[in-house]
């Protein structure tokens, strides 16, 4: 949007919030040193915000204050919302460093047996990956994407999610029989700190079996505390890097990429 000129008042009347957020309840002339807009302009603004139920001015002491209406507006973004709002400039950043490109995967809530695509930065990359559309579904214990929220979730979640796996019809779900198996690769994910691919993996959407997309991919969770909130990947031409090549090169772009994403959401 480089070519599309900004609102000037509308961003005013933003600033003027975000000065009431900070301060709490405040006077005209409070918000005036604040925001060093003029006392006409700030009494436009704050009518205009009164009208439309962001800001009420005290009946004791005329002091302006954000309402519980704006409060209520900012809590109906929910929990991938937040998610992605904190991820997807570091994405773009992530790609700009490197030119590969990388997705933010979350838990499906609606099945939960697989990981959801939420943003990805793979339209702008230089290199023609496909892109896949929001909402697209991969495997679970296939995908890296899946395996990093796999290894790092809570015991609890994991054995919920392993009962899930077992009932499953999905093709690739199908094909694991030995559990001990996977929570041996698992273990190896949190010791190393990333997720591959599984072996044999080839992409697709949750149900495409036997497609193959040309790509490798790794991954890490991004953490809040003990809690995964989703899984970044970076992904890359299978024929241009083996694995052990690509980490070399880009482990720590993606380290600090999920360490980046989890400041910012704890920011909000």
């Amino acid at each position: 949007m480089a070519n599309v000129k900004s609102i000037r008042s509308l961003e005013r009347g933003i600033n003027v919030l975000k000065s009431l957020h900070d301060m709490g309840p405040a006077s005209l002339h409070e918000i005036h040193l604040e925001t060093e807009l003029s006392k006409p302009t700030l009494l436009r603004i704050l009518k205009t915000l009164a009208e439309t139920g962001m800001v009420r001015q005290g009946i004791s002491d005329s002091k302006y204050r954000n309402t519980i209406g704006l409060r209520t507006l900012s809590n109906k973004l929910n929990f991938q919302d937040r998610v992605s709002e904190a991820a997807a400039p570091v994405l773009e950043n992530l790609r700009q460093k490197i030119k590969w490109p990388s997705d933010l995967f979350m838990l499906d809530q609606s099945g939960g047996d697989m990981m959801k695509l939420i943003e990805t930065s793979r339209a702008s990359s230089p290199y023609r990956l496909k892109i896949d559309p929001i909402g697209l579904q991969v495997n679970m214990t296939k995908s890296a994407v899946g395996r990093a929220y796999l290894a790092f979730c809570s015991d609890k979640i994991r054995k919920n999610l392993f009962k899930k796996i077992k009932a499953s019809k999905n093709p690739y779900h199908m094909q694991v029989k030995d559990f001990e198996e996977l929570e041996s690769d698992l273990e190896k994910i949190r010791e190393n700190g990333v997720a591959p691919r599984d072996v044999g993996f080839t992409g697709g959407e949750a149900n495409e079996f036997g497609f193959d997309d040309e790509l490798s991919a790794i991954a890490m969770p991004i953490m809040n505390e003990a809690i995964v909130l989703g899984c970044i990947n970076i992904v890359w031409r299978r024929a241009s890097h083996s694995e052990d090549e690509f980490m070399a090169f880009y482990l720590d772009d993606l380290k600090q990429a999920a360490n980046r994403c989890e400041l910012r959401y704890a920011q909000q």
